[in-house]
C-alpha cells in the first residue's frame, strides 16, 4: 500500500480493508499504543542490561 498512489498519501494509522478506507475501532487504537509501550520498555530494558 505504501508504494500504491492511491494509499500512499494515508497516514496516522490509517486502516484500508480491501479497497476502503476504513474507521479503526477504538480498541485498535489501544492496542497500538500498549504495543509501542511494551516496545519502548523492553527496548530499555535491553540497553540497561548491557
Amino acid at each position: 500500500m505504501a508504494l500504491d498512489d492511491q494509499w500512499a498519501h494515508l497516514r496516522d494509522g490509517a486502516f484500508v480493508v480491501k479497497t476502503k478506507l476504513t474507521e479503526v475501532q477504538p480498541v485498535a487504537n489501544d492496542r497500538e499504543r500498549r504495543l509501542w509501550q511494551a516496545t519502548t520498555e523492553l527496548l530499555e530494558r535491553a540497553r540497561t542490561s548491557r
